[in-house]
């Protein structure tokens, strides 16, 4: 079993999504780009993997494998669900390859996949959320040491000016 997580730029349901190329499509599509505009799992085995209609022979040469490897000889089966917010924010697509055919995946593997997806979405939403206060805090951080800076040196150039005058005086004397 081989699992891929393909975490891309966040999109909206309305919004367009640049298919599969967070992890190298590119515009051919495939399963994954399916998974990705339809907001629906997808469970394949066998032929069916190549059958489908969004299957792109051109993928393979992307992934760097034989244009046309045999079903037997790469994967089994296919499972690959939608990693999307409660808004509909899609995050990115979980994939998991079955390699070693240990035979079909079943509706609870679909079910458990989905739930893992979904929670994996939540999870990079809320790591970016924690990412962004990170940034905001920092930039926050570095405006007052700009003023505090600002303010020292204003001290600095006043204690400088009063030194003037009072050595000026001095001198006069």
């Amino acid at each position: 079993l081989t699992c891929v997580a393909a975490a891309g730029p966040a999109t909206r349901v309305d919004g367009s999504f640049a298919v599969g190329t967070a992890i190298g499509f590119g515009s051919e599509g495939g399963p994954v780009a399916y998974v990705a505009e339809a907001r629906c799992p997808l469970r394949l085995f066998g032929e069916e993997i190549f059958q489908h209609p969004s299957w792109s022979g051109e993928l393979w040469m992307k992934l760097g494998w034989d244009s046309d490897p045999g079903v037997g000889e790469m994967h089994h089966g296919l499972l690959a669900a939608p990693m999307c917010l409660p808004d509909g924010c899609l995050v990115g697509v979980l994939i998991a390859w079955d390699t070693e055919g240990q035979g079909m995946f079943s509706e609870l593997d679909e079910v458990l996949t989905q739930t893992l997806a979904t929670n994996a979405a939540a999870d990079i939403e809320r790591l970016r959320g924690l990412e962004k206060a990170r940034e905001d805090a920092i930039r926050t951080e570095r405006k007052r040491l700009e003023s505090d800076l600002h303010e020292a040196m204003n001290v600095l150039v006043t204690g400088a000016r009063w030194e003037t005058e009072i050595i000026s005086e001095a001198l006069e004397c």
